[in-house]
């Protein structure tokens, strides 16, 4: 029935056959890009800006009217009409990649490399839980003993002490001379 269908089934026909006849095609596609890359890859490729900083990357290549992705070759030849191969294109701008990223007071801030500036506003997330308290560390060395310190002013004289016994009687002193008679 097909081959004897008009042309837009005809048509039909040739995409289905360049499709590989899978009827579940929009499934398989979409499992095999979901292993594609992954945010942690998107992000390297975000702040270089070179794209071969992603892992897992498909390998796609269009040779003729070959296109091949991961291996899987499909043949366009069939699909649509095909004019002439026209004159290249001028070659576009130079492309305005990130230069710096910072993170000030929470915000994300790219700088381009045509010095323009964007900030993405607050990344931080919420505040976690206060940590456990650590070990006591241990008892530090004792230090030196310091010097000497100045001597002090003298106190002021105390009130005077009651006076002592009396004291016993000496030894009798030697007989003088005998003095002169008269």
């Amino acid at each position: 029935i097909t081959d004897s269908a008009p042309a837009t089934l005809d048509t039909l026909n040739e995409l289905a056959a360049a499709l590989g006849d899978d009827p579940n095609f929009a499934t398989t596609m979409t499992n095999s890009l979901a292993l594609k890359a992954n945010s942690a890859d998107l992000h390297a490729v975000a702040t270089s800006g070179d794209y071969t900083d992603l892992t897992n990357r498909p390998t796609i290549a269009l040779s003729g009217s070959d296109l091949s992705y991961d291996g899987t070759t499909l043949d366009l030849s069939g699909v649509g009409a095909v004019g002439p191969q026209g004159p290249q294109g001028n070659v576009g701008a130079t492309g305005n990649g990130i230069t710096n990223a910072t993170v000030s007071s929470g915000e994300l801030i790219l700088t381009y490399s045509n010095t323009s500036v964007q900030n993405l506003g607050d990344i931080t997330g919420p505040q976690g839980p206060q940590g456990n308290v650590g070990a006591q560390g241990p008892q530090g060395i004792q230090g030196n003993t310091g010097p000497q310190g100045a001597t002090g002013p003298t106190g002021p004289q105390g009130p005077q002490g009651a006076t002592g016994p009396a004291g016993s009687d000496g030894a009798k002193g030697q007989k003088g001379e005998e003095g002169a008679t008269r």
